[in-house]
């Protein structure tokens, strides 16, 4: 077995799923609508169930794509193949198209599959977790040093000069000079070392912006790694076309955010707007109610 082979095999025989799935207002509409069709009729507990239900069906569904799904995220499968996949009649009709497009008879399309469960998303995310578990070991290690080994200054290396990246020259020489660094005048190639990572895995962040980002980031003495660069590119790149993203980071830049918010927060703040209030899911009490009103009316 090669060594693509074997990183192959590293990525198989498993799926992404999101601790936060369960709190997805999707989620929860979707066990709403199975709760007021009586798939689920549980007296107690029936929002519980019903999002459990959800659950598996979406699991069962992304199990199945993870195999035959296409680089192009379409599935060879009728919708009345996926209800009799996941066992709930009429889930592939609840289900929203950012989940599920119908593109004819025989096919479906699960938008943005690939992105977060290809191969590639995979690889990252091993790596990204693999990164975590060292960076924590070292920590332990380092906490477990003796106080005179713990706070030992390192000498530098003499065997080789100090090589600066080119943001902390200009900074330096910015400073030297008694200015500082402009925000949002930042020249790209000037960061093209810091910008390659993210660049090839994330090419729908925009460039700009968020070279505007990791220069604000750092000015406040909080120097990004690779995987830190990569994961906040992909939350920029999560807010839409590149104007949406500009907006995001001005935003947070000008209030002095350390971390990116989301788009709709934004222009909640900047425009008085208000996020849509959750409704929970009827209960089975009022369930009964709407059906004993409806038999009188």
């Amino acid at each position: 077995m090669g060594v693509g082979d074997e990183a192959l095999r590293a990525v198989s025989g498993w799926i992404k799923v999101e601790k936060d799935l369960r709190e997805d207002l999707r989620v929860k509409r979707i066990a709403r609508l199975l709760i007021e069709r009586g798939v689920v009729t549980h007296v107690r507990y029936s929002s519980q169930i019903a999002v459990t239900l959800v659950l598996g069906g979406l699991n069962q569904l992304w199990m199945h794509a993870d195999t035959f799904a296409r680089d192009d995220d379409t599935l060879e499968m009728t919708v009345d193949e996926i209800d009799e996949l996941t066992g709930i009649e009429g889930f592939s009709q609840l289900l929203p198209a950012d989940w599920l497009e119908v593109l004819d008879a025989q096919r479906v399309k699960l938008p943005g599959f690939q992105d977060h469960n290809g191969t590639r998303a995979k690889k990252n995310a091993l790596t990204a977790k693999r990164v975590s578990k060292h960076r924590s070991n070292h920590s332990n290690d380092a906490a477990l040093q003796p106080p005179e080994k713990r706070n030992a200054v390192a000498l530098p290396d003499q065997t080789r000069p100090d090589q600066k990246r080119p943001d902390q020259e200009e900074r330096e020489r910015a400073r030297a000079g008694g200015a500082e660094v402009p925000r949002g005048t930042v020249v790209e190639a000037a960061f093209s070392s810091l910008l390659e990572d993210w660049r090839r895995d994330v090419p729908e962040a925009n460039p700009e912006a968020f070279a505007k980002w990791i220069v604000h980031v750092e000015l406040q003495g909080r120097p990004m790694s690779p995987a830190m660069r990569l994961a906040q590119a992909r939350r920029l790149a999560g807010n839409g076309d590149f104007g949406n993203q500009s907006e995001v980071v001005d935003y947070c830049c000008e209030n002095g955010f350390k971390a990116l918010i989301p788009i709709g927060d934004v222009r909640a703040r900047t425009q008085g707007m208000r996020r849509a209030v959750h409704t929970p899911a009827p209960t089975t009490a009022e369930l009964e109610a709407r059906e004993a009103n409806r038999g009188t009316g």
